[in-house]
């Protein structure tokens, strides 16, 4: 099924060109305000929607649901049929409906919520407060014991749901420095969202690691891919995010370019910090304090 297949069985009106369409867009009259002509249009790779009208956006899912009055696990199922929407993620409001209401991730069952002190020192060592850390980011540590041994488990929720989690090593030893949950036992891969992103800002930081965000706080959020993701570009419009930072380290700066390009049409205004020395989560206090600045600027 395609765009056109889709529009055609649901008996809705659609334009491919004339007036209020651009090149390879479909339009249709937007069911989110009292439109009387076509200012709602989807874009050409059918992944999300945009009303120049009223101003109302986001992903082709969420269209679909209030187009046809389905559930969301329908509109998903569509969705993927008729775009490159792909799989793994999960619209911010479909997490209270089924299937997922009735799911749940799990931290790994060696964790513990009592930090060991070789794990409290990592952390003192790199300059946070343990104690803040663990409480306001959902922290466990593992121990000795299995997969995860001598990391930390870092926690991605979603809308207030945890969706999924990564293991930080803290040896500084380990092959890999950081282990993820496995596809099949997360909501959400950490691919397919952003860490901390239920504490996005109108002003929002991107950068690219937890440690990163864990520095600059509330305001910042982290994302693990060379490219944005569909889902994540979602997230970033569902939290009506209009500025962003990208504060990556110096050696990034070509996926600073590529996320920057990505951004320009979702967001309102984007620019690339300049950081000396090694990402957010090594800057000195003075840069950390610009960035918090910037952060404030638009309140």
């Amino acid at each position: 099924m395609d765009i056109i297949e889709f529009l055609e069985e649901n008996n809705i009106e659609y334009w491919t060109e004339g007036k209020n369409v651009s090149a390879g867009w479909t339009a249709i009259t937007c069911p989110y305000c009292d439109d009387s002509s076509n200012h709602c249009g989807i874009t050409p790779d059918k992944t999300r929607f945009s009303c120049f009208r009223c101003g109302e956006k986001g992903s082709i899912a969420k269209l679909i649901k209030d187009l046809i009055n389905c559930t969301w696990n329908h509109a998903f199922t569509i969705a993927n049929q008729i775009s490159d929407y792909g799989t793994g993620g999960v619209e911010r409001g479909a997490l209270g409906s089924p299937p997922f209401a009735s799911r749940h991730v799990a931290y790994p069952s060696t964790s513990t919520k009592d930090f060991p002190s070789l794990h409290l020192d990592y952390l003192i060592n790199r300059g946070f407060s343990p104690d803040y850390l663990i409480k306001k980011y959902k922290l466990r540590a593992v121990h000795t014991i299995g997969r995860y041994r001598f990391r930390i488990i870092v926690p991605y929720f979603l809308n207030g749901i945890m969706v999924t989690y990564v293991a930080r090593d803290i040896t500084d030893k380990a092959k890999s420095k950081y282990i993820t949950c496995p596809e099949q036992e997360s909501l959400i891969t950490f691919q397919q969202t952003f860490y901390n992103i239920d504490n996005a800002k109108r002003r929002s930081i991107i950068v690219e690691g937890v440690t990163d965000v864990w520095r600059i706080g509330d305001g910042c959020i982290g994302a693990s891919n060379a490219t944005l993701t569909h889902r994540q570009i979602d997230q970033l419009i569902d939290m009506d995010i209009e500025e962003v930072l990208l504060a990556f380290d110096p050696d990034a700066l070509q996926q600073a370019n590529r996320y920057a390009r990505q951004l320009a049409g979702i967001v309102n205004h984007v620019e690339i910090a300049e950081l000396y020395g090694g990402d957010p989560a090594e800057a000195d206090p003075r840069t950390i304090l610009e960035l918090k600045q910037w952060l404030k600027g638009g309140q």
